[in-house]
């Protein structure tokens, strides 16, 4: 194939692409129409409607990007409501893990009998090695590429 060809049939497929990508667009726009209209709502507030066998669902926004958040907080508990509308997302903080078993590094485990240190390595995961490829120029003395 020549190279003019090639670039000609990634143009003619682009302008494919386009038309396909209005058509799904219009088509996703129409559904959401629908569900919207006849759908059912669930406790979340996401709106489901069966089409034969397809199950459509419109998901409930989450969130306002223009949302004051720090208004919103001083009003909701103003109001009281803060406990019910607010989340609590407890993670783990490892440089404070690795603090900890700094200062208790020749501490013991209870139950094991392994030192606290040892624990916290087995903690952590091993990558896989990377392997390279052998190339037909390897057999000629040249080294390989690594993928």
């Amino acid at each position: 194939m020549n190279l003019e060809r090639l670039a000609e049939e990634f143009v003619k497929e682009k302008k494919h692409l386009a038309a396909l990508t209005k058509r799904v667009d219009g088509l996703k726009e129409m559904l959401k129409e629908k569900v919207a209209e006849t759908g059912t709502p669930d406790e979340s507030g996401h709106i489901w409607l069966q089409a034969g066998r397809f199950q459509l669902e419109n998901q409930r926004r989450q969130g306002d990007p223009y949302l004051d958040k720090e208004a919103a907080e001083a009003w909701a508990k103003e109001v009281g409501i803060w406990d019910e509308v607010s989340d609590t997302i407890e993670v783990l903080n490892q440089d404070k893990l690795a603090g900890w078993v700094y200062l208790n590094k020749d501490d013991f485990n209870v139950e094991t009998g392994v030192p606290v240190e040892a624990e916290y390595r087995e903690l952590f995961i091993t990558p896989d090695p990377i392997y390279g490829f052998q190339t037909p120029n390897e057999s000629k003395g040249e080294q390989y590429d690594e993928y």
